[in-house]
């Protein structure tokens, strides 16, 4: 895992601590390198997100659990704006949901007619609350664990 170290001195002890921050965004603290003695998850403000999914938590390109299924891609969604998005698993974002910031973002990827043919099918607008989220290429995603669904 890497880790980015910055030292600094404890204002109470006098002792060196370093603090790494890992590419997820924890932070850990340590006497000496490597020897953790306390982390913490870095966290932001509360903020809403929406997702176009389904109830149990299923997306358009994976399965609640995960798992690809790409139907997004194929042939049957070939009228749907969104048809050509390519959502190719990235273990950065193992437990990360992708969403928008916005409704108007939200519809630069699926437009209201893709949703009148979407919303048959059980898939609707989630609006989700969230403490621990990233801007990842080119969208933000939330963590799937920590996110509360508001509707």
């Amino acid at each position: 895992m890497k880790r980015v170290c910055s030292l600094f001195t404890d204002t109470v002890s006098g002792q060196s601590v370093e603090l790494y921050v890992d590419k997820y965004g924890v932070e850990y603290m340590a006497n000496y390198p490597f020897l953790i003695f306390s982390f913490r998850a870095k966290r932001h403000a509360s903020k809403k997100f929406y997702r176009v999914g389904t109830s149990d938590g299923g997306g358009m390109w994976y399965h609640p659990n995960g798992e690809f299924h790409g139907s997004m891609n194929t042939k049957a969604f070939s009228m749907l704006q969104c048809h050509n998005v390519e959502m190719p698993y990235d273990k950065g974002i193992v437990g990360y949901l992708s969403v928008a910031d916005s409704l108007e973002s939200l519809k630069k990827w699926f437009s209201d007619e893709d949703m009148k043919v979407l919303s048959p099918l059980g898939f609707k607008v989630i609006t989700y609350e969230a403490t621990d989220y990233r801007m990842h290429n080119n969208h933000w995603v939330i963590n799937q664990e920590t996110s509360r669904i508001l509707n």
